[in-house]
């Protein structure tokens, strides 16, 4: 049992020790239970992950369907930084129709029947997961404003507003944006996650 064991090294023995733990785990064949509230630390060690919510496991499973399949708002949120992307939105006549705009986009298929028209939805989509425009003929795309550039080295942290609503994409550092600036961010169709906003649970 590990209970937060590298909190309180600094980053650079952090990353090592991160290292031998996996070298240990692999070569010792043995069950480890590890507690962290790091979530590198929980997709770089872990072959399954249980994600607490006030006492309760709120998603078990191992980490690819953690990060890509979250089961609740509150896992989308939780794992991945940036976090995933929530946008209010509406279905009407098959079309998510994100509040505070005129941005309408196409349900993907695999929703069909899984929303009644005229719901309320939340649109979970990766920064990651959004490129700058124009993409190809069968990307999602969303016009937005750009607000925030941050820089990181390896990629830009995008902030950009969609009507009142925010977005985040990480970019390429190479991308030319400035604050004001509009654009479109597009994405594909499987990378878009649907929530339901009254219980916070996946379609």
């Amino acid at each position: 049992l590990f209970d937060e064991p590298l909190s309180n090294l600094d980053a650079k023995l952090r990353l090592e020790m991160r290292t031998e733990l996996k070298r240990l785990h692999e070569m010792l064949k043995t069950t480890v239970v590890y507690v962290t509230h790091d979530q590198i630390e929980a997709m770089t060690l872990a072959t399954r992950i249980a994600v607490m919510r006030d006492g309760r496991i709120e998603q078990l499973g191992p980490p690819e369907e953690i990060y890509n399949e979250p089961a609740t708002v509150y896992v989308a949120g939780f794992v991945g930084a940036p976090a995933m992307n929530m946008l209010e939105a509406t279905l009407e006549d098959g079309k998510l129709v994100i509040v505070g705009t005129d941005a309408r986009l196409a349900l993907p298929a695999r929703y069909a029947g899984a929303v009644r028209n005229g719901a309320s939805v939340v649109v979970g989509i990766r920064p990651e997961a959004l490129g700058l425009g124009p993409g190809s003929s069968a990307d999602l795309s969303l016009p937005v404003e750009i607000e925030v550039v941050e820089l990181t080295g390896p990629e830009q942290v995008t902030t950009a507003g969609v009507g009142s609503q925010k977005l985040t994409a990480t970019l390429p550092p190479q991308a030319r944006l400035a604050k004001g600036q509009p654009c479109a961010f597009v994405f594909d169709p499987d990378a878009l996650r649907l929530f339901d906003p009254a219980t916070g649970q996946a379609f």
